[in-house]
């Protein structure tokens, strides 16, 4: 006696139109969006140079690298800012403002030598 079937909600597909389907839908698994970006700075990855200007890559690559640069400012920053410091005798240290720089490197001068003359 034979099995009794249950009846099919869809219709079945075809050997070719399965593997249609199936190879959209790897083809789509492995795209990778493409994300633009400007970038103000030159990036090498891997012998690749990205920027600077506009690029497009993938989202976690222009992410890092747009992070790379707002640290690299942020840095730069820190570097060309207000901060300057004069290494005195003993290697002492003393922090001036970076536009009183060079005044106070001759104040600094002028303190170690005896009536004009360098005390050496």
């Amino acid at each position: 006696m034979p099995k009794p079937t249950k009846p099919r909600k869809y219709a079945k597909k075809s050997t070719a139109a399965r593997k249609l389907a199936s190879k959209k839908a790897s083809e789509h698994m492995g795209r990778v969006r493409l994300t633009p970006a400007t970038l103000t700075m030159s990036h090498v990855i891997s012998g690749q140079v990205w920027g600077p200007g506009e690029v497009k890559g993938p989202n976690d690559l222009i992410r890092s690298l747009l992070d790379a640069e707002c640290r690299a400012r942020q840095q730069e920053d820190i570097f060309q800012g207000s901060r300057a410091m004069i290494i005195g005798p003993r290697n002492t240290t003393k922090l001036v403002p970076a536009e009183r720089f060079d005044d106070s490197l001759f104040a600094q001068q002028e303190a170690h030598t005896i009536d004009g003359k360098n005390p050496r």
